[in-house]
């Protein structure tokens, strides 16, 4: 595969034309984390697009900002909070799905056909589906730990991505059912020498874009390990 298949193409927006827009690894990781195909069909017409929701709207922005975009990002109200959300017309579907693109309800996900760009991939999709946090040990030692979520499958192809990157542990998912999207799980990474070479994979040197809450999350937590 080419250096170029990182890249998704995409035509858009509806009003102006078939304009072609290519996106980097970092949108394709948002677009794998939030992203819906949607089909709304109305009297005379069906309306298709790709869908992108978040309670926060700097993933969306970037996302317009890389596509030049023209449709809005909205605000609604969903199960009593607001959320974001951004529909994505004429998108290329076909050429998705080629990178292995999958519905977030499908029983088994894919990690995306891609050669390249595993770095801003990845940040993107643990800045939306992971936590950094803490957990008690033996009533009594603190230990810092990333939990990442999500399809077994996908989680399964990401923790050999990231050992080959990385050079961390190939981890085993843990399994959680969820009655929405079939079986889902969570990846643990645990010890301060994987924190830091992730850390340091993510943000050295620095990528166009990040999430900046959670690049100081992660920075203050590994400031705050015990010695």
């Amino acid at each position: 595969m080419s250096d170029m298949m990182q890249d998704l193409v995409y035509s858009g927006p509806e009003k102006t034309g078939l304009r072609v827009q290519q996106a980097n690894a970092y949108v394709l990781g948002i677009l794998w984390a939030l992203g819906s195909y949607e089909e709304y069909a109305g009297t005379k017409t069906i309306s298709r697009y790709f869908q992108l929701r978040h309670h926060r709207p700097y993933f969306l922005q970037v996302v317009k900002q890389e596509m030049a975009l023209q449709t809005k990002i909205r605000t609604v109200r969903h199960n009593g909070k607001p959320q974001c959300r951004l529909n994505i017309y004429n998108i290329d579907m076909e050429y998705l799905n080629w990178l292995g693109w999958q519905a977030r309800q499908a029983l088994e996900r894919n990690y995306p056909a891609m050669s390249v760009g595993h770095r801003d991939f990845i940040l993107a999709y643990l800045e939306i589906h992971s936590k950094l946090d803490t957990t008690i040990m033996f009533k009594r030692y603190k230990r810092f730990r990333l939990r990442i979520y999500g399809n077994m499958r996908f989680l399964a192809e990401l923790t050999r991505v990231l050992a080959a990157e990385v050079g961390t542990g190939i981890k085993k998912p843990q399994q959680v059912k969820n009655r929405e999207s079939g079986i889902s799980g969570t990846l643990f990474y645990q010890s301060l020498r994987e924190l830091q070479a992730l850390f340091k994979y993510f943000y050295n040197p620095p990528l166009k874009h990040f999430d900046h809450e959670y690049y100081e999350k992660f920075s203050n937590l590994l400031r705050q390990w015990p010695n």
